[in-house]
């Protein structure tokens, strides 16, 4: 029929299952066909060819592959999850069609990212999400109350789209009425800069016109003011660069709204932006924040004087912030008092590592007490091998950690390409020492950091093979039941590749340095037996792999030592107990008799 290949369009009707039906003469057609059409199509993709023929305009194949995905959308009540249109330029007129469908057809995710919007193709585009409503089932069929109306959007993302103080306008009236909505980015949008004068409501210019009420006044009265009340959980308006006084007026409406996850990365905060931040810290709703890519290192104190104990912030993004020791030292035993706190990104950091002290002391001092914390990034901080295996030591103490993140810093990225023996020998120290703590720790579940290349040797390999291991059992220790769910089907999968293809025997020098594979059973049986003790003793050609184990001992021997002589008072930390990683004064013993040892002949052995 016409109406099933898409050539005549079929008007959908949420009041009446049966419109069409009566629409249609009686017994035009076969009983068969009658059947067919009895009800209004849900099919996303159906509906948006016909958009696209009632507009003329081409229909787009990166749209009609995302509504063909079976998985994405709901087929009895048509609800796509998720369209994302990301670098993909859409000229008004596809934007036209697109609010078509949108104000049809409910989408939960919108992805707008660099898709050549202008203030009249957002507003078509809002203008199409405000007016979806849910397909009504057979018991709200007769209901038209407030809750119907407002939209079905969940997660918004228009970043990177150059917008005037129109679209701004129209961004706010959408956010103001919009009920739906739990996720804005608005992320490198530049906030329109406005004359000084215009934030009242009386103000005119010299020629008598009057000012109208500024974006930023706009903006954050549609916040505070919005429909929905505090249902909005996270914007991100990182990048947009709004004045001081308009950030300010900004984050007052944000704190009446009760946003609890607010980005602001890289807007250029100065010391008043900083005051208001902290205001909206001091209110106590905040769970998360982004001030990555602002100068912070001389206003941490205002920061950390704002955090309470009781506060509910969870997740705290200081990349690219400027900080040193100095001000880490200022932050860190704010957010040690807190209960639940868990994520933080001090990645791109140079100073931390690079400054004397640096905050190697500092770290291993207050990350063990943060026994909440689950996720740390030191991303291109530019670490070296030793403050790595500093750090490294102290991660079993953590007792939530399950990600640190190590990727991009140079010296380590080195290491993973190592060919001179020196190089190899701290490859060692540095792999062994993960391979330790994940080890030991219970809920390490993913290291981030570079692969050793094949020059780096087998023990450099067999060492980052076993770290992945260990992760991989602590994934299965996950008592959370719908986490181990998904670990379950992932460990499954892997298991049956590991069966599969046979992967390369464990190096007899990695079971006498570190112990059995904890996936091999018949290697735990055994070694548990206590029979192949000999059978593992390395000769000399293992020596290389040692001197890589003793260098890691060595490195973490000097940093208690450090800390027992208080160097660094501004945040070494105090000493730890003489047996906190037992037997501490063998070990040094042993290491120091260890590192007379030869040169190895051969690491690739």
């Amino acid at each position: 029929m016409a109406e099933d290949n898409g050539s005549v369009p079929i008007e959908i009707h949420y009041e009446s299952s049966d419109s069409l039906s009566e629409m249609l003469p009686s017994g035009a057609g076969t009983p068969s066909s009658r059947g067919a059409t009895s009800q209004p199509t849900t099919n996303p993709t159906r509906i948006y060819r016909r958009c696209c023929q009632l507009r003329e305009t081409p229909i787009l194949k990166r749209v009609t592959e995302q509504l063909a995905d079976a998985a994405n959308w709901c087929p009895t009540t048509g609800i796509v999850n998720k369209l994302d249109l990301t670098d993909y330029y859409l000229q008004l007129a596809d934007l036209v069609t697109l609010g078509d469908y949108l104000a049809v057809v409910p989408v939960r995710e919108l992805v707008l990212e660099n898709s050549g919007l202008g203030d009249e193709g957002v507003r078509v585009v809002l203008a199409g999400l405000l007016g979806a409503r849910r397909p009504p089932g057979p018991s709200r069929r007769k209901k038209a109350k407030h809750d119907d109306q407002g939209g079905v959007v969940e997660r918004l993302v228009l970043k990177n789209n150059k917008l005037g103080p129109d679209g701004w306008k129209h961004i706010s009236l959408f956010l103001y009425m919009c009920r739906s909505l739990k996720y804005l980015d608005l992320s490198r949008i530049t906030f329109p800069r406005q004359p000084p004068g215009g934030n009242g409501n009386n103000a005119t210019l010299p020629d008598g016109r009057q000012i109208p009420r500024t974006i930023s006044d706009i903006f954050a009265k549609a916040l505070a003011e919005r429909l929905g009340g505090p249902a909005l959980e996270m914007l991100n308006i990182g990048e947009t660069e709004p004045s001081m006084e308009q950030l300010n007026a900004i984050l007052e409406g944000v704190s009446r709204c009760g946003v609890r996850r607010l980005g602001l990365a890289h807007n250029c905060l100065d010391e008043r932006g900083v005051a208001s931040v902290a205001r909206f810290l001091a209110a106590g709703k905040c769970e998360g924040l982004d001030l990555g890519g602002n100068d912070l290192r001389h206003h941490m104190d205002a920061i950390a004087g704002a955090l309470k104990e009781r506060d509910p912030l969870w997740a705290l993004s200081l990349a690219g912030c400027n900080l040193n020791q100095a001000s880490l030292g200022k932050i860190a035993p704010a957010l040690v008092r807190l209960d639940g706190f868990r994520f933080i990104d001090l990645s791109h950091n140079h100073e931390l590592f690079q400054s004397t002290p640096s905050a190697v002391g500092m770290l291993r001092k207050f990350l063990p007490q943060m026994d909440c914390l689950k996720r740390i990034h030191l991303q291109d901080v530019n670490m070296t091998p030793d403050q790595a295996i500093a750090i490294i030591e102290v991660l079993p103490e953590v007792g939530s950690l399950a990600h640190i993140n190590l990727l991009g810093n140079g010296p380590l990225v080195k290491l993973a390409d190592a060919r001179t023996e020196e190089a190899q020998e701290e490859a060692c120290a540095l792999y062994a020492s993960l391979l330790a703590a994940s080890r030991v720790s219970k809920s390490l579940i993913c290291v981030d950091i570079e692969v050793p290349k094949d020059e780096a040797g087998e023990i450099v390999k067999a060492m980052a093979k076993q770290v992945v291991a260990y992760c991989l059992r602590n994934m299965e220790r996950i008592p959370d039941t719908n986490i181990s769910a998904a670990v379950a089907s992932a460990m499954t999968e892997t298991q049956n590749e590991v069966q599969e293809s046979k992967l390369p025997a464990y190096p007899d020098v990695l079971v006498h340095l570190v112990g059995h594979d904890v996936l091999d059973e018949d290697e735990r049986r055994t070694s548990d037996g206590g029979d192949d003790d000999e059978s593992t003793a390395p000769d000399e050609d293992y020596v290389i792999g040692g001197t890589g184990v003793v260098k890691a001992l060595t490195c973490c021997l000097e940093n208690r030592g450090v800390e027992r002589a208080g160097r660094g008072a501004g945040g070494a930390g105090e000493a730890g107990p003489e047996g906190e990683e037992g037997a501490g004064g063998e070990r040094a013993a042993s290491s120091r008799q260890l590192a007379a040892g030869g040169k190895a002949k051969d690491i690739r052995r």
